[in-house]
């Protein structure tokens, strides 16, 4: 049997096939498409974590020995796992906050890493102490006190020059460093209600400082290593107990083109401690020894 086709059926044909492929092509390529139109961001998952907070370890504890260092429990045996943990209990609290008598109160903290590579971070709290050890870390009256602090970024984002570098080598963290701006950023030390005694270490912290250690907003767009590699210290010239507080802005101008997605990182930590003269220190080591079971 013949078939005639006319130019018109002809031209529908075509137009039919026409559509198909132009569908076909658009499913294949349009991953494709996207890719090269969307905005990619490389470090939209970026964390910064608080690996060292305290008084500097060059600094020997004037009083009883402070709590020892322990390791965070958490959930994967790795830094940001264990930030995810600590980042609650030193947190800057507001005005009014209520400690549990059964809430530790820190005193610094550092990174911690075994023979076999695995990670994390140890803190000094009170609530995990030996006997014969104070509850926070004791600081003598009349001395400058360093204060050690750090931070590291853990992000998915990689150095198109060195792509071998990940964020747990020291190489990383420092090429990083320099691309993370200080937006804002203040050190300071308040003194706590109720003067000086074991029995004040959960009161809440005076709203206004004691003490300015450093204070800078918007300085000229300084990078994360700079403000790093400052000293730090405050003055210790009276007797109290005492909280340091590190707050900072900090921004990622890998973000810069896409201003949907743009935003500064807030940081705020502190520890507390026990500053006085030898001979108040003393006093307060004796009581702490008499006490029930050596708590405060």
């Amino acid at each position: 049997m013949n078939i005639t086709v006319t130019n018109h059926q002809r031209l529908g044909i075509s137009c039919l096939l026409g559509v198909v492929i132009a569908g076909f092509l658009l499913i294949v390529c349009s991953p494709l498409l996207s890719a090269k139109t969307a905005t990619v961001n490389p470090v939209m998952q970026w964390i910064p974590v608080v690996s060292e907070f305290q008084i500097a370890k060059t600094y020997t504890s004037a009083g009883l020995p402070p709590p020892p260092f322990s390791r965070v429990k958490s959930k994967y045996p790795n830094i940001p796992s264990a930030w995810k943990t600590l980042k609650p209990m030193v947190g800057i609290r507001l005005r009014g906050s209520f400690w549990a008598e059964d809430e530790p109160i820190v005193s610094g903290w550092r990174l911690w890493v075994d023979e076999l590579g695995a990670s994390g971070l140890e803190v000094r709290r009170s609530d995990q102490r030996p006997a014969g050890c104070a509850p926070v870390f004791h600081v003598e009256r009349g001395t400058d006190i360093p204060i050690g602090w750090r931070i590291d970024i853990w992000t998915r984002y990689r150095f198109p020059e060195h792509p071998e570098l990940l964020p747990d080598q020291s190489e990383y963290q420092e090429l990083i460093k320099q691309k993370i701006e200080v937006r804002d950023f203040s050190l300071t030390v308040h003194k706590l209600e109720g003067g000086f005694g074991l029995k004040n270490i959960r009161k809440d912290a005076l709203p206004e400082p004691s003490e300015t250690v450093c204070q800078w907003r918007d300085h000229g767009r300084q990078t994360l290593a700079y403000y790093e590699a400052q000293d730090y210290r405050f003055s210790a010239r009276s007797d109290y107990v005492g909280e340091v507080r590190l707050k900072m802005k900090l921004y990622f101008p890998e973000l810069d083109d896409q201003k949907d997605t743009q935003y500064e990182t807030p940081i705020e930590v502190s520890l507390r401690f026990l500053c006085g003269s030898k001979v108040s220190i003393r006093v307060i080591s004796d009581q702490l020894k008499h006490l029930p079971g050596g708590k405060p």
